[in-house]
């Protein structure tokens, strides 16, 4: 059992568990390697790994006795609203395995990410008879202190990692 604080200042209590289902404090949890694609979950495909492991995040992630995220899921495809907002410090409680794989392989990662949101979306009928859009844009939020453009090093590159300031151009190569 852990402790986190919600970003109101609002303790909330979590069981927190691998993607596998078992305590982090397991040696599988623990020797996880987001490098490798079988350290995710399921039999080393990254894809389908991260969706399942998000789709059951999205289901079982409890604060406060409720289901925030399916519940933020259903709010949010009610007012036509295809997005969701999830907090990375709450995937990382969840599951340290996903936690890693998002921050570390984010380009890999957020695509099985949405089509998972989008998966359980279908499968527990929460779009709207007039939604033509049936696609979810995950939100990742995160408390990190942000990094000055100009500390970012070659070890960041493909990493997620949080700047301030704002873009003004960018370019394909």
């Amino acid at each position: 059992v852990s402790v986190l604080y919600w970003p109101r200042g609002r303790p909330m209590t979590t069981y927190t568990t691998n993607i596998r289902g078992a305590p982090s404090h397991d040696a599988a949890a623990t020797d996880a390697d987001p490098d490798r694609p079988e350290d995710l979950g399921v039999a080393g495909d990254w894809g389908n790994d991260a969706k399942l492991g998000f789709m059951r995040f999205l289901t079982r992630f409890v604060m406060d006795g409720q289901y925030i995220y399916v519940d933020m899921l259903r709010a949010n495809l009610a007012a036509n609203l295809n997005f969701i907002e999830v907090y990375v410090e709450h995937v990382k409680q969840f599951s340290e395995a996903l936690g890693a794989a998002v921050c570390e392989r984010p380009t890999r990662v957020l695509p099985a990410m949405e089509e998972g949101a989008a998966q359980l979306a279908r499968e527990l009928n929460l779009y709207t008879l007039l939604s033509t859009h049936q696609d979810i844009q995950v939100q990742l939020q995160w408390s990190t202190e942000p990094v000055k453009i100009r500390a970012l090093a070659l070890e960041s590159v493909a990493k997620l990692v949080t700047v301030s300031g704002i873009v003004v151009k960018t370019s394909a190569t």
